[in-house]
This record gives structure tokens, sequence and C-alpha cells, in this order.
């Protein structure tokens, strides 16, 4: 897979990944609306106002991230310029160099490896610009989809926290998987 980086957006074979702007608010808010994209997330269905504050949030901590990379992403299908969803680099610890990874796509957007191809150029960030030692991403102890994404990077499960998150008014288990920068180098996941 091939990746590009043209000032602060990253360009593989079939995505762009971009900032957020205001006028991806109603791409934004058809997915986040929707039941089944939601069922394992902290967030959501969105309301209008939901939506207007996550895109004000996302744009603001992306112009105040001090590598140009970190915050959220929207991910754009290069083929049609379709935004598909949104997908996320944090740095958890500047001294421990950890980031962690996420991602959320519309339904039709599933299923054809878009989420692997977004999550292999956010580790190549991580671990190529940003000097990272380790990169995580965490769900859904029943999100089977997200967590086979994981394994495929190569990422392996540390730990179950039991009843870590709320999601729909209910504690829910959650999966923490990692990779460290020897074990990306060695799957060359770039």
């Amino acid at each position: 897979m091939e990746i590009h980086i043209e000032s602060k957006t990253i360009i593989t074979n079939r995505l762009i990944l971009r900032p957020f702007k205001k006028g991806d608010f109603y791409d934004v808010h058809q997915y986040s609306t929707d039941l089944e994209v939601c069922r394992f997330m902290p967030w959501g269905p969105n309301s209008y106002k939901d939506t207007k504050n996550f895109l004000s949030r996302a744009i603001k901590n992306r112009k105040k991230s001090d590598n140009g990379f970190c915050g959220e992403h929207a991910v754009i299908l290069k083929q049609n310029k379709e935004l598909l969803g949104g997908c996320g680099l944090y740095i958890e610890s500047k001294r421990d160099k950890e980031y962690m990874i996420g991602y959320c796509l519309k339904k039709s957007a599933w299923g054809k490896g878009y989420a692997t191809e977004l999550s292999k150029a956010l580790c190549y960030i991580a671990f190529k610009h940003l000097d990272a030692h380790r990169v995580i991403a965490t769900c859904d102890t029943e999100n089977y989809h997200s967590y086979h994404v994981m394994e495929k990077l190569g990422m392996k499960r540390e730990g179950c926290f039991r009843e870590k998150c709320m999601i729909q008014e209910q504690w829910r288990d959650e999966y923490l998987y990692a990779i460290l920068k020897d074990d990306w180098i060695v799957n060359q996941l770039y």
C-alpha cells in the first residue's frame, strides 16, 4: 500500500484522510444517526447539536495539533470524493510515545477493507513520522469486525476490561489491542 502526505492530508491507494470541515455536516450527521453504526460507540445516535459539536471540536483540535496529524480525520473515497466516515490518531502518552487509533465508517463502506487501509496509514504516521513506540486501539468485545481489523494490523490483544464503557445505556466490556514499533517493522505494514 502506498501512503503519501500532503500538508495535513494522508493519501492511500483508495482513501484520503483529511481534516474535517464545516461542510461535512450532512455526511457526518447521516452516518452518526444510524443505529447500527453507533451500536458499539459511546456516542450516538447523534442529535443535530451532537454532530455540530463534534465537528466544531474536531476542527478546533486539529488546528491545535502540534504535529498536524493528531485528532480526527474525515475518511474520503478517492474515486468519487464520498465521505465514508471518520478516524483518529490520538496521543495517549508523550513520555511513553504511545498513540491510539480509532475509526467509524458508514454501513455502505463496511466489508471493503477501508478500515484496515486507513488503520495501516494511521500506524504508518504514528511510527514513521511521530516516532511512536506503541499504538493501541480499543473496541467493544462484541464488535468482531473491529477487532478483526486490529488483528490484521498485527496488533495483539492485551486485555479485556470488564464493564469499561457505558454504551447505549448498558455497561460494556472492552478489548485493548496494541502493536509495538518493532512488530510493525517486522510486519511491514506500510
